[in-house]
Order: structure tokens, then sequence, then C-alpha cells
């Protein structure tokens, strides 16, 4: 129950005295969040556990982003996420659709971000981004977080992830801690602060609810790796059910 004390304690002993009143967490992520966004394309898998009151979870969120596919379609993604070996939710965005899917209910929703004329509409990638961040969930929100202020407006972007926290930033770790230290993150970056690349998240949350102790810890590893066969692309299977969803802002 410890572990996120211990994993930012960690980060922040590995750092020279002189730079833990440093700031610019800021300016070395939105350098970072610039280099994806140059890059085009991204891969992420997010793995970790959860646990409550002594039971514990596993989970894998295998992320694949391309915001201008050489194929001449519009942007598209396809996640992911299993838990306990299981598929829980299955997101595609094909060019034209943001597909949502659900194998054990067997449903499924979709919203249409690319339009309808021959070629893809011109703001795609900001709506498609939209609905993404809109229909992702749990820790797979924090992906679609991701990929919206590296790409989701004119310029890349970073927002604060953890209202009022503290910063350490030195020798690429950037660590960020909540006021009350119940959360943060640790973010590993290399380049320089013109030119940032990120490389890895790590997160831990911990928490007590009705007197039972929570725990969330995941990690996540940034870069490009070719998705598995038939990414990218979603049919309805046979008794699927389709729902209804409210389209998203686009602000």
């Amino acid at each position: 129950m410890r572990r996120l004390q211990l994993l930012l304690a960690l980060a922040v002993a590995l750092l020279p005295a002189g730079s833990r009143a440093q700031t610019g967490a800021k300016a070395w992520l939105e350098s970072a969040m610039s280099g994806l966004r140059s890059s085009g394309r991204l891969a992420v898998r997010q793995q970790g556990t959860w646990e409550f009151d002594g039971r514990q979870r596993g989970f894998v969120n295998e992320l694949w982003f391309e915001a201008s596919p050489s194929e001449g379609t519009g942007p598209r993604l396809e996640l992911r996420e299993t838990w306990d070996g299981t598929l829980l939710k299955r997101t595609v965005a094909d060019g034209r659709n943001l597909w949502v899917f659900e194998p054990g209910s067997k449903r499924y929703s979709v919203w249409n971000y690319g339009g309808y004329a021959e070629h893809p509409a011109a703001d795609g990638l900001r709506r498609m981004l939209a609905a993404f961040r809109a229909r992702a969930a749990g820790t797979a929100g924090w992906l679609a977080r991701l990929l919206d202020e590296a790409w989701g407006s004119e310029g890349a972007r970073w927002t604060p992830w953890i209202p009022f926290a503290s910063e350490t930033v030195a020798d690429g770790r950037i660590v960020l801690r909540g006021p009350d230290d119940s959360r943060g993150f640790l973010f590993a970056v290399d380049g320089s602060l013109e030119a940032a690349r990120l490389l890895s998240i790590r997160y831990a949350q911990r928490e007590t609810i009705g007197g039972r102790a929570w725990q969330l810890v995941w990690d996540a590893d940034l870069g490009w790796s070719d998705p598995p066969a038939g990414s990218f692309r979603f049919v309805p299977e046979k008794g699927a059910v389709p729902v209804v969803w409210p389209s998203p802002k686009l602000g």
C-alpha cells in the first residue's frame, strides 16, 4: 500500500539536491508533446494493477494512433483494453468513424468524425480526438488526454494533470505530486528542452474508501510498433447491439 510513497520518494532521492526546488515541468512536457506531434504517430502500452481491500486485478491497454496515415485515409486509432487477460473494450477509429465495442455485452456505438465526402473532413482529427476523449474511461482516459494535448489543437500543449502539484525536474525525470501526496506522476524524457522526447509515464494513486485501502499503479511505454493484423477496422459481429450515445462537445 506504500508503493506510491516509495515510487516517488525514490524518484526524488535520485535527483541532485539542488534541483528539488527547480520548476519547469510545463516547459519540458510541452516540448515533449510537440515531439509527439511531429512524429505523426504513436504506440503506447499501458500496464498496471488495481487493488481494493486486498483484491488485485491486472490490466493492459494497448494503443496505436496515426494522425495522417500513408494510405490517405483520415486519422485513425486502435485501443484494446484487457483486464485479467480478457478483452473488455475495443475502440477503433477507421478514418471516418469512431467505433466502441464491448465484447462481453456485444454492444457497440459509432460516431462519424471524417464526414461522408470523397476526402476526409479537414477537422477530422480534432473531431476524432474529442470523441475519443469523451468515450475513454478509467486508465484509458489518460491515453486520450495524451493524444488530445499533442494533436487536438492548432499546436501541442500541456495542461496540469494534477492541479496544484509540486514539481521536481532533473536528469530526464519529471515528478509531479498531488498536494495531499495521494497520487503522482513520473515522466521520463530525453533530448533537450527545445526538442524533448517522452519515453514513459508512471502513475500511482492510493486512497481509503470506507476504511478499506484502494490503490492504482501503472506504467506506460511510448514509441512505435506495428499494430496487429485487423487493426483500424471494425465490422459489427452478428447479434451485436447498436447503442446511441450523445455527440461529444467539440469546443
